[in-house]
């Protein structure tokens, strides 16, 4: 059985997964933005951003140089990428202090109900 994967490493993979893809819409409605094509919604970009793709988000606005003057963008972006960096700092201070991080080690049914339950 391959060994479980801890909630620390989930939660960044999480986080680099959905950056990569807010990243590529950013691109991909820059590119859309250009041509005069169909275009991907703003909600749809905030959204993404929101999910934990704030990472993503605020590295497609520098280097598409996109959506860099709408203010919605220049305040939600930053601020859902604060708040998932808060969360992260917050998830990794409980898991080190909380007296049961035991709980927090694995990411697996069984190694959940291990923890928990013994």
């Amino acid at each position: 059985m391959p060994d479980p994967i801890s909630i620390e490493k989930a939660a960044l993979l999480l986080i680099l997964i959905q950056s990569v893809i807010t990243f590529a819409l950013f691109g991909i409605d820059k590119s859309k933005a250009v041509r005069n094509e169909w275009r991907i919604s703003e909600k749809t970009l905030l959204t993404f951003s929101f999910l934990f793709g704030a990472a993503g988000g605020l590295c497609g606005m520098m280097v598409f140089h996109h959506k860099t003057q709408k203010w919605k963008f220049k305040i939600l972006v930053p601020f859902f990428a604060i708040l998932h960096l808060a969360l992260l700092c917050y998830g990794a201070y409980a898991a080190v202090h909380s007296p049961a991080a035991g709980c927090w080690e694995r990411l697996s049914a069984f190694g959940m109900y291990s923890t928990l339950f013994h």
